[in-house]
């Protein structure tokens, strides 16, 4: 049989055991909300960010054609509305010139006629 004081003995052991590893919880609580903070934080300014200017070609079909001009005047209102986008007008020979270029990476879009024939390259 245990005396009364082994279960004094064991009942400050236990207590001394739940103090230590309330203070372990409390630095580890402490380390997961500093760690939350500082993320936030992080993603926040990672979210707003400058992203600094963007600019699309467009190639557009011959000089002063149609398609040329349209592009130039929607340039024209993006440059007035965005601080961030810029749109670099391209002239080209025709529509299969256009989709050439586009396929090559040379421009980011590309106006295509849909009236006309246009002559695909060979792609095998």
């Amino acid at each position: 049989m245990a005396k009364k004081q082994d279960y004094l003995i064991d009942g400050q052991r236990i207590a001394n055991q739940r103090r230590r590893f309330g203070a372990v919880y409390r630095r580890i609580s402490w380390v997961l909300v500093v760690l939350l903070i500082t993320s936030g934080f992080a993603g926040y300014f990672y979210l707003y960010q400058d992203q600094g200017v963007v600019t699309l070609k467009i190639a557009s079909g011959p000089y002063r054609s149609d398609s040329y001009e349209l592009m130039v005047e929607i340039a024209d209102v993006v440059d007035r509305h965005s601080a961030n986008l810029v749109i670099e007008v391209v002239p080209s020979k025709d529509s299969s010139n256009n989709i050439s270029m586009l396929n090559r990476s040379v421009v980011d879009l590309a106006t295509i006629r849909s009236d006309g024939i246009a002559k695909l390259p060979n792609v095998e």
